[in-house]
């Protein structure tokens, strides 16, 4: 996760959530409504989600995969996001 959060930063999009690299944080948070801060705020993690890793199991060499759906507070955040299109 470090790599996507230092990339992710220094293209201008750094995580929300993110303690270390999310700097840019307080600008972002002042032009957006209270409801989206206040989302935001009580995140208390990174914003930042796999959907689906696949591995080779190290002992018998089965391919195995996992899908897993947005967590319930990132997908609040993400819908309400999306509404100010």
């Amino acid at each position: 996760t470090h790599q996507i959060r230092v990339h992710m930063t220094h293209i201008g999009h750094p995580l929300v959530g993110d303690p270390s690299y999310g700097s840019q944080r307080r600008k972002i948070l002042k032009n957006l409504s209270e409801e989206i801060q206040g989302l935001i705020r009580i995140l208390n993690r990174q914003a930042l989600h796999s959907c689906q890793i696949g591995v080779e199991h190290p002992r018998n060499s089965t391919y195995m995969e996992y899908i897993s759906d947005l967590p319930d507070d990132i997908n609040q955040l993400v819908n309400k996001l999306k509404k100010l299109k």
